[in-house]
């Protein structure tokens, strides 16, 4: 297939040519190590292809049903400081946003890119913010239930519903599927999980101005060595959870 081009031709017009498994194969047939090696990324674009659209199982079976469905998820249930913020992110078609993924799993510039993204081709998207006094005051785990409700209340359609990542239900008179680690299986999941961390994160960027000592910028608030010793140090900020191990043993009475 290959035998009358030069590696640099073949590498030149590879854009061009449809990736599929029988490329891959005449790529390796080829022999020259170029190819192989050339066949080897193809294939591994293609498998990066597959679980993009293997991603959006979930929500293709309620787009069937004309339903809107809503993918939930949270950033920052982890940190000493800061709120916990919470996203729903709805599509009614499968968008292109190659790459996506838990947000953890992703580096701050794929993040941010994919931020301005999602927020261009989704339908919908909402963000919900549960403070650290809420936090203290009812859990941490009802403030990220609590943050999601807000998230969902941000939505201006009537949702069918609700894909939440994690092992919960939240207090709404809506259909919903806890999914564990759906941030990693589900697209909407995946968006709301880059939302909200890319929100949280730039929240936290300006707390750190404002609180420069416990150095928000860098550990976003969770608890790093250079975090608790600050706040061993300077004591807790108004934005601390009071009630975390590693601040609770520090609050001046």
């Amino acid at each position: 297939m290959f035998e009358q081009m030069t590696i640099k031709q073949v590498e030149n017009n590879i854009n061009k040519m449809e990736k599929n498994y029988e490329l891959v194969n005449a790529l390796r047939a080829d022999g020259r190590s170029g190819l192989v090696s050339l066949a080897g990324r193809v294939e591994t674009q293609i498998k990066k292809m597959e679980h993009f659209y293997r991603l959006w199982c979930y929500e293709k079976e309620y787009w069937q049903q004309s339903l809107l469905v809503a993918g939930l998820d949270e950033a920052g249930r982890g940190p000493l400081a800061g709120p916990v913020v919470s996203a729903a992110v709805v599509f009614d078609n499968i968008p292109e946003l190659f790459g996506i993924n838990d947000s953890k799993k992703l580096s701050e510039q794929d993040r941010n890119e994919l931020y301005g993204k999602i927020k261009e081709q989704a339908k919908y998207y909402s963000i919900g913010v549960a403070d650290n006094t809420v936090i203290d005051k009812i859990n941490i785990l009802q403030a990220t239930k609590t943050s999601m409700i807000n998230a969902v209340k941000g939505i201006d359609a009537s949702l069918g519903m609700l894909l939440i990542d994690g092992n919960f239900t939240i207090d709404l008179p809506l259909p919903q599927r806890p999914i564990v680690k759906g941030d990693s299986k589900v697209g909407s999941i995946g968006a709301a999980s880059i939302l909200a961390k890319v929100y949280r994160d730039e929240y936290m960027y300006k707390l750190h101005e404002k609180y420069p000592m416990y150095n928000f910028s860098k550990n976003k608030g969770y608890p790093t060595e250079e975090h608790l010793w600050a706040i061993r140090k300077y004591g807790p900020s108004p934005i601390h959870r009071l009630t975390f191990r590693g601040v609770k043993e520090d609050t001046y009475a």
